[in-house]
């Protein structure tokens, strides 16, 4: 089964946007009379200081990927002269219109942002975020960690990568071929920037965890497989989106993206394979953006990158070994069904049976509902969303933490706030949105202008994950500080930790919740 795009995901790309919108990077409490140099192999960069961290916003770690740099990997980054400034974040990298802002068309994105303790120190570790958006939209200036690094003593970097068509276009075409991967190897240069510069920022090289949500999750999985990225991180946090064992489907081979590419070509005005390559360089990016949108832009498997699949890779132990926190949040997909029914017409018990065949097929379709009964659930919508969260997201986490802790330590956990705070510029649909994908994000990383409205219990839950993922960082074990215990994962007993309204929970019953065993049997890359 091939990779499967649904245009519905687009609701994703929205609220990841909107949740990030026009996000401050730098803290309100800045001290404008407080700068921080900081010299790096490029040159010297003047940053931001307030009464909990310091901020380095928009330095560039590969060339701007412009002209002949189009299409080709990252290239260092030109040296400057005099301190640059870095109180202000960078460019993202070119992304279609949203509620949240314009277009961007500009290509020279390729920066990063360093979140630092106000005071100097040495040997921190490390997490380097990686944002979700579809891979189609987002950026790193979206994100900080000012509560973070207030809470514990690390350093947090945010990147931007390449996007849509500009980051995974793959399409053969002899010496001027494009291979695809693009943005993955940014994230990857990304990652070699911090191995050579971190420590003047007070990071240690050798501790470095990379952390991604949603298609930063994809990313972090890719880092995992990607022989190209061995040594450049020592910890992996994967934030919904498992590896492995998902609803989605295997990610494509070089000759199914090189397809793929070609029909893009010929939709763009480059229909001769000859000449696709030079012809879409020469194009403007607003062409490449007004066409992309039919396709997923998702990693593919190109002999270079990726020599083979994830689960091939992990159950063969060919793969990047080092520990792994995998987690997902409780009701992944009422985020994406919301443009679907949240809004006018909901979804009634009579149309149940129909939803649940047109997404899963007629052949499942009526063990579908056999195991989400609308008896069981407050409104329709509410199974039908279970159903595709537990199918697409959810139930690929014991999966792949079970392929992996036959080699390295793997932990799992599930974020179950059912009173999380909504999203912000998301209008309340007719259903609780509950734990959606991404209402995770703002327990541990500042996500919007508005500080989310807490309560004291959700408070001290952001507080304990931040513990967790700190903790994580350091030693590859999330556990310490007499904090309710997170298991190793084992397959047998599949416990794991659950974040609730109450606090951190210990979870035995996750494959039953979620009917794992039912979607294992259908469910085989």
């Amino acid at each position: 089964m091939a990779f499967r795009y649904r245009p519905v995901y687009g609701l994703v790309v929205l609220a990841l946007a909107l949740l990030a919108a026009r996000v401050p990077v730098a803290p309100a409490s800045a001290d404008p009379g407080g700068p921080e140099v900081v010299h790096t192999e490029t040159g010297p960069v003047r940053g931001v200081r307030s009464d909990t961290d310091r901020s380095f916003l928009g330095i560039p770690f590969a060339a701007a990927p412009v002209g002949p740099l189009r299409w080709q990997p990252p290239a260092p980054p030109e040296s400057w002269h005099g301190v640059r400034d870095a109180t202000s974040p960078g460019n993202a990298c070119p992304q279609s219109a949203s509620f949240s802002g314009a277009a961007v068309d500009t290509e020279d994105c390729l920066n990063l942002n360093v979140f630092t303790p106000r005071h100097e120190s040495h040997g921190l570790p490390v997490i380097v975020f990686i944002h979700g958006g579809y891979m189609v939209s987002g950026s790193g200036r979206e994100y900080s960690a000012h509560r973070m690094i207030a809470r514990r003593d690390v350093v947090v970097v945010t990147v931007n990568y390449r996007l849509g068509a500009l980051g995974g276009l793959s399409l053969a075409g002899g010496a001027d071929g494009i291979a695809g991967d693009y943005g993955v190897q940014d994230q990857q240069a990304a990652l070699r920037w911090v191995q050579r510069n971190i420590a003047a920022f007070g990071g240690d090289p050798h501790e470095v965890t990379i952390d991604g949500q949603s298609a930063g999750a994809v990313s972090v999985c890719t880092q995992l497989g990607s022989p190209l990225a061995a040594g450049l991180f020592q910890r992996a946090i994967v934030q919904s989106a498992p590896c492995v064992g998902d609803g989605f489907g295997p990610w494509p081979t070089r000759d199914q993206a090189d397809r793929q590419g070609q029909t893009f070509a010929a939709a763009v005005g480059c229909p001769d394979p000859a000449t696709a390559p030079a012809c879409l360089r020469a194009k403007p990016v607003g062409d490449l953006l007004a066409a992309q949108s039919p396709y997923q832009w998702f990693p593919d498997i190109d002999g270079e990158v990726l020599t083979s699949s994830l689960r091939e890779a992990f159950d063969s132990g060919h793969f990047n070994k080092v520990p792994v926190l995998i987690t997902d949040t409780r009701d992944e997909e009422r985020l994406m069904v919301v443009q679907q029914y949240g809004y006018g017409t909901p979804l009634t018990a009579e149309a149940y049976p129909q939803a649940v065949r047109d997404f899963f097929g007629a052949d499942r379709a009526d063990q579908v509902i056999e195991h989400y009964p609308l008896a069981d659930y407050d409104q329709p919508v509410l199974a039908y969303a279970a159903a595709r969260s537990d199918y697409d997201y959810i139930c690929g986490v014991p999966t792949t933490a079970g392929l992996l802790t036959r080699h390295i330590p793997a932990y799992a956990a599930e974020f179950a706030d059912e009173t999380a705070p909504a999203l912000p510029g998301i209008p309340a649909p007719s259903f609780p949105l509950g734990a959606a994908h991404a209402s995770d994000l703002p327990y541990l990383y500042e996500t919007s202008n508005t500080a989310p409205a807490f309560t004291e219990a959700q408070r001290k839950l952001s507080d304990s994950m931040i513990d967790y993922w700190t903790a994580f960082a350091r030693t590859g074990d999330p556990n310490g500080d007499r904090r309710t215990p997170a298991p190793r994962f084992d397959p047998a007993s599949q416990a794991m930790l659950r974040f609730t309204e109450t606090g951190p929970q210990p979870y035995t019953r996750f494959a039953a919740d979620h009917h794992c065993a039912f979607w294992d049997s259908y469910i085989t890359w």
